[in-house]
């Protein structure tokens, strides 16, 4: 008879493709899930992965069986949940988050989810959207959000809430006041700009640049949305960035430029073989409905 334990360690060396990975994911030693995944190929009477460059990765007899049983792990979790929903949640979830998000969007979100579940362990990491992709696919964090959009076909995205990238100069620049700025006007000044593989750097270059014909002096690229700030702040070149970042930024004001709106959508990203558990599930709830 199959165990409960044993189709959870068949999901998780699935999911990381490793069992040096998943015994970490499931705080188990690394002969107990060698035991469980060969006591269950026993009972089954077949191999469930096979090893590639170093990799255990499923064969066709583990394909199979893959999505029965996270099926089979998510009905336990429903008659678990179903006894035990006026507990209090606890447990740790790992996030990565690009720039904007990560730095601007959900922190008051992460703090109000805390206060009401302090027994819970938010570990989110900051990087930019393609870092946070990468780190989705790996299985390094649960759940993702990011900026741009995402075709990698190991992924599934969902939209959960709306961005504006503004043009933004500071105080002192000779553009301020100007009702409407045109591209002729912006073609006169130098851009600084987030790095190459940041949702904004995408968005910027698919939607923006074809308006300056592809000619865009470039003064500095930048890794954080901060640092974009305080080199204009310090500079006559034109930043943009996302209208979340601006905020408490008095030194800066932002262009008026009918040309120019780039509205885009920020997105959560989760690996379509990780099964998302019932608290993930509760944070994104409470993420998207902040």
């Amino acid at each position: 008879m199959l165990s409960y334990q044993q189709l959870a360690i068949f999901t998780a060396i699935a999911e990381h493709g490793s069992i040096t990975k998943a015994s970490e994911a499931l705080n188990l030693t690394q002969p107990a899930l060698s035991s469980a995944l060969s006591g269950l190929e026993a009972k089954l009477g077949v191999k469930l992965f096979d090893r590639v460059d170093r990799k255990i990765v499923l064969n066709h007899n583990g394909e199979r069986l893959y999505p029965q049983a996270v099926k089979l792990l998510e009905e336990v979790a429903k008659v678990q949940s179903f006894f035990s929903h006026n507990q209090a949640l606890c447990g740790k979830i790992r996030i990565a988050a690009s720039n904007t998000i990560g730095n601007y969007v959900l922190p008051p979100r992460m703090a109000s989810f805390k206060t009401k579940y302090p027994n819970v362990q938010l570990i989110l990491t900051i990087s930019n959207s393609e870092q946070v992709i990468e780190q989705v696919i790996q299985h390094q964090v649960e759940i993702g959000f990011i900026e741009t959009n995402c075709l990698n076909n190991q992924i599934n995205s969902f939209p959960f809430a709306q961005d504006e990238l503004v043009l933004f100069v500071s105080k002192q620049h000779p553009l301020v006041g100007k009702n409407n700025v045109s591209i002729m006007d912006l073609k006169d000044y130098p851009f600084i700009l987030r790095e190459r593989g940041s949702g904004t750097r995408g968005i910027l270059e698919q939607n923006f640049l074809p308006l300056m014909n592809y000619q865009l002096n470039i003064f500095l690229e930048l890794g954080s949305s901060a640092a974009v700030c305080l080199a204009v702040k310090n500079s006559q070149a034109i930043g943009c960035i996302s209208r979340h970042a601006l905020v408490d930024q008095p030194e800066c004001v932002i262009l008026t430029c009918d040309m120019f709106e780039l509205k885009r959508d920020f997105l959560v990203v989760q690996n379509k073989r990780t099964h998302i558990s019932e608290l993930t599930e509760e944070w994104l709830d409470w993420v998207i409905n902040k």
